[in-house]
């Protein structure tokens, strides 16, 4: 098998469902790790405000744990955030590029940014700023 070959295979395997599967567990897990650290909360931590062993939040985080939506909107609360999904085209890329102040830190104004989806063609579908 050549590398041109090689190359297709490889995006026909991102094109399955079972590889998009993954990838979205990926990650999650991965935002969560960056969530606990910038919450300085430790994985232990998390599992004791949910009742669950430390051996779960590690199979979470490694990507090898099964979540449900649930499970998601329940692991972000315990660790003091606040889980967002996105429905787009398949065709659309997200670009988040917004910071939310929040009022505990004493912010006086809160500015939103929605995500910039986009398109293949790079044609924007979606994204507005709110500053209040």
């Amino acid at each position: 098998m050549n590398i041109k070959e090689k190359l297709q295979l490889l995006r026909d395997r991102k094109s399955t469902i079972e590889y998009l599967v993954e990838s979205k567990k990926n990650d999650f897990a991965l935002q969560l790790e960056n969530f606990l650290k910038q919450m300085k909360m430790t994985q232990c931590d998390l599992a004791e405000s949910m009742n669950r062993t430390p051996a779960y939040i590690s199979k979470v985080l490694r990507g090898d744990a099964n979540v449900t939506i649930e499970t998601m909107v329940k692991l972000s609360h315990a660790a003091g955030g606040v889980y967002h999904g996105c429905i787009t085209r398949k065709d659309s890329q997200i670009q988040w590029l917004g910071i939310v102040k929040s009022a505990k830190e004493g912010a006086s104004k809160t500015t939103v940014v929605k995500p910039n989806i986009t398109n293949k063609k790079s044609n924007t579908i979606w994204g507005n700023v709110h500053e209040g």
